[in-house]
């Protein structure tokens, strides 16, 4: 019968505990020019002093630093950027807070041209789910309909509720997931190849905002004459 060996883990990691907890103690080593971080295993258990203060390395360093903070202070002082209540506002979170003066000069501008929205995201606007309500609200107050973007193929387009999508016969390449050589990448980072017999269908969806539309784009690109049928 094999001998039982719970004993010997149990001081296995008693020893290596006692190790770590020693090493907890060792001051941050340096080595060969490069500086270890130092281990501290109860580092999850200890509290931070409430009045703890960063290490500044230099006076003029702190100086520069607490004018800036002063002068970002003043600045939204005087831009009064409170939230009126009941409303979700935008916040801008760049350093200078005018990462958004663009966006809305455009907006200001709606009349004269077209103003498109690139939104950046992940799966938080997969299937429309923010982009939706934030599109259907700039539409509702500076004008103009659709639904903008929509891909040749797509995982959640039975998911997605603002237009009514269906594919088949396309082989798809992606920055995430398949990859060609001939086949680049567009700026959403995916190309779409046809195979035999392929199609595409677009419908408008059941929502207000989106329930017509009229006006289509198709981008595209094809090495060989080729031709396009649709209804």
């Amino acid at each position: 019968m094999q001998e039982n060996q719970l004993p010997r883990v149990l001081l296995l990691t008693s020893v290596v505990i006692g190790v770590l907890l020693l090493l907890s103690a060792v001051p941050p080593l340096t080595l060969g020019g490069t500086k270890l971080r130092k281990i501290n295993l109860l580092s999850d258990l200890k509290k931070e002093e409430p009045n703890a203060v960063a290490e500044v390395k230099t006076k003029s360093k702190k100086n520069k630093k607490d004018k800036k903070d002063k002068k970002t202070a003043e600045s939204l002082k005087v831009r009064n950027l409170s939230c009126p209540k009941g409303v979700t506002c935008i916040e801008d979170y760049s350093e200078n807070k005018k990462a958004l003066e663009n966006f809305v000069q455009a907006l200001k501008e709606v009349n004269q041209r077209p103003v498109r929205i690139a939104f950046f995201g992940d799966s938080f606007i997969e299937g429309d789910i923010l982009t939706a309500s934030l599109r259907d609200t700039l539409q509702l107050i500076y004008g103009g309909r659709g639904v903008g973007y929509v891909p040749i193929t797509s995982e959640v387009a039975r998911f997605r509720t603002t237009i009514q999508h269906g594919f088949a016969n396309w082989k798809t390449y992606s920055f995430v997931g398949k990859k060609s050589s001939y086949s680049p990448l567009g700026t959403p980072g995916y190309c779409f190849v046809p195979l035999e017999d392929n199609e595409v269908e677009f419908k408008p969806g059941k929502r207000k905002m989106n329930s017509q539309f009229n006006t289509m784009r198709l981008f595209y690109k094809s090495t060989l004459p080729d031709s396009l049928h649709y209804t």
